[in-house]
């Protein structure tokens, strides 16, 4: 993992391990008072329930006032995503064996480019009954920064493939990566570890994305698909955009978060999220709903969306340094 201070880490980073209030919340008084009442809790039982209803009281309020001051601070940077494993070196290495005898397969669908939805193709190499009623789940690490992703959680394996007797064509959509370089596939039956492939994605063209009309607004993004409204973004300010879905029901239906990538950096941050897309409006896109975005920096930004845990797309834009 790279260290605070080395050159190359970003100001907004660095920022992120702040504590978010001004000043420290649970003060010695607040805390002393908590200890006094606490240790009275040593007398009578009846004495004692009272004296839990006063502390219990006493640490939901300490837990009101906390998030009253969240709620007030200014809308600072998206939260950053922190690695959930250490970076390692790897190479690419679609097949994996144990004892001589492979066991599966993965490929891509198709151009394995970061901020790109995917298709990945699992060949499963012994006989169906050895997957049949079980829960596959795949998650992927990204070698540098060490981000996981979650690509498949928890599906039951029911039929063999379309067309087959076999488990040779397990299909899996939406499995696009944010980050290019080389990303660990671990495959797991029943939360058991049984194979794995390591895949290198390309990285991203990283010009502006095209601007189009969708009733009579401008919006950037991706015509049919995903967009936001064509509204400048300055670096460290925050500000209301519109965004435009496009696809079938069943690829709009679910927790819908942004992700932000910068060109030349390794790391993510998530920029909101929200529990639905909301219903559809038809005289603009499929769904259609406002959020506050923020780029901490200047320069180029991928911004992803996911439906569900799955991409659906992703909208390149140049954040410009604020004016003095």
């Amino acid at each position: 993992m790279k260290d605070d201070n080395q050159p190359g880490i970003p100001e907004w980073s660095r920022r992120m391990k702040e504590s978010p209030f001004l000043q420290e919340p649970f003060t010695e008084n607040l805390k002393e008072k908590i200890r006094s009442e606490t240790a009275k809790g040593t007398v009578r039982k009846k004495k004692a329930n009272r004296l839990r209803w006063r502390v219990g009281g006493i640490a939901a309020a300490a837990a009101l006032i906390v998030y009253a001051v969240w709620l007030a601070l200014p809308n600072q940077i998206g939260h950053l995503l922190i690695a959930t494993s250490d970076p390692v070196q790897l190479e690419q290495r679609t097949t994996y064996a144990r004892e001589g005898r492979e066991l599966l397969e993965m490929l891509p669908g198709g151009d394995f480019e970061a901020g790109t939805p995917q298709g990945l193709i699992i060949s499963f190499k012994e006989p169906f009954k050895v997957y049949e009623g079980k829960t596959i789940s795949i998650k992927a690490i990204h070698a540098e920064s060490g981000i996981e992703e979650t690509i498949v959680a928890g599906d039951k394996i029911t039929e063999p493939s379309s067309g087959y007797d076999t488990l040779s064509r397990y299909a899996i959509a939406g499995a696009g990566v944010p980050l290019s370089g080389y990303w660990r596939f671990t495959v797991e039956l029943d939360s058991v570890f049984y194979g794995d492939a390591v895949l290198k994605a390309t990285e991203p063209a990283w010009e502006e994305s095209q601007t189009f009309v969708s009733g009579s607004y401008s919006v950037r993004g991706i015509p049919g698909r995903l967009g936001v409204t064509d509204y400048p973004f300055v670096a460290g300010q925050a500000n209301k955009y519109m965004w435009w879905l496009w696809g079938e029901e069943s690829e709009l239906q679910g927790e819908f978060k942004a992700v932000a990538a910068k060109e030349g950096g390794t790391g993510l941050i998530e920029l909101f999220s929200i529990p639905s897309t909301g219903s559809s409006v038809a005289d603009y896109a499929d769904r259609y709903f406002p959020s506050s975005l923020m780029l901490p920096e200047a320069g180029r930004w991928r911004i992803m969306a996911y439906v569900d845990g799955k991409l659906l797309g992703s909208i390149t834009v140049t954040a410009e340094e604020p004016e003095e």
